[in-house]
C-alpha cells in the first residue's frame, strides 16, 4: 500500500482517481480506496475480489497440477497450466481462444514464473484490514467485470462485490476468463467506456 501511494504522489496524479486493474492489482487499488477514499472517485474491478474474502467453491483441478508441476521443477508446464486456467478458463479449449493473446499470456506468465523461483521480491498485505467486510464503506461507483469462464471463486467473488458494494455493477463478459482485457478488448473497451461516460461530472 505505500509503494502505491508513493508510485501515485511521486507521478501527481490528480485527486481523485478512476482505478482499474485486474485480479490481485485490483483487491490492492480497493484497499487504497477504503484507506483513503477522498483521493477516488471511482474503482473498475476485473477479475478479483476484495482483500480477505474466503468463500466455500469449488477449487479446479488444475492449480493442484500446477503445483506439483512446480514442485518439479517444470515451469514450462507450469506456464502452460495456468494460461489453461486463467485464459482458457472454465469449459473452454486452447483452440476456442485467440491464439495470439494466449500466448502473450503464456509468455508474460513464463517471465513471471522465472522471477518466482529466483526469489524476487517478496509480496506483503496490502492493507493491515482486509476490505472484505468493509465494502458497504466503498460510497463510489464500482464496475465489477468478469469473464463467464473464470474460476469459481472468482465468479462468487463479482456477486459478493455486486451484493455488498451500494454503487456496485457487474458486467459478464460470456466469452472470456480471467483477463477479459486481453480476451476480448472491443467488448471490453465498450464496457468501461460507457462506465466512465456515466460518471457524474
Amino acid at each position: 500500500m505505500d509503494d502505491l501511494v508513493s508510485l501515485i504522489d511521486t507521478l501527481e496524479l490528480r485527486d481523485p482517481l478512476i482505478m482499474m486493474g485486474c485480479s490481485m492489482g485490483d483487491g490492492l487499488a480497493m484497499d487504497f480506496a477504503l484507506a483513503q477514499p477522498a483521493r477516488v472517485r471511482a474503482l473498475i474491478m476485473i477479475g478479483s475480489a476484495p482483500s480477505g474474502l474466503e468463500l466455500d467453491v469449488s477449487t479446479p483441478p488444475k492449480f493442484a497440477e500446477a503445483e506439483k508441476a512446480f514442485e518439479a521443477g517444470d515451469l514450462d508446464r507450469v506456464a502452460e497450466i495456468e494460461t489453461q486456467i486463467w485464459f482458457d478458463g472454465t469449459g473452454r479449449t486452447p483452440e476456442q481462444v485467440n491464439p495470439v493473446m494466449r500466448k502473450l499470456c503464456y509468455e508474460m506468465n513464463r517471465q513471471a514464473l522465472s522471477h518466482e523461483v529466483k526469489q524476487l521480491g517478496k509480496r506483503l498485505p496490502n492493507a493491515e484490514t482486509p476490505a472484505f467486510d468493509r465494502l458497504t464503506d466503498l460510497n463510489i461507483p464500482v464496475l465489477v467485470i468478469v469473464g463467464a469462464h473464470d474460476t469459481p471463486y472468482i465468479l462468487a467473488a463479482a456477486d459478493y462485490m455486486t451484493e455488498k458494494i451500494p454503487l456496485a455493477r457487474k458486467v459478464l463478459i460470456e466469452d472470456a476468463a480471467h483477463l477479459p482485457n486481453m480476451d476480448q478488448p472491443q467488448e471490453f473497451r465498450e464496457i468501461v467506456t460507457t462506465f466512465l461516460k456515466s460518471l457524474p461530472g
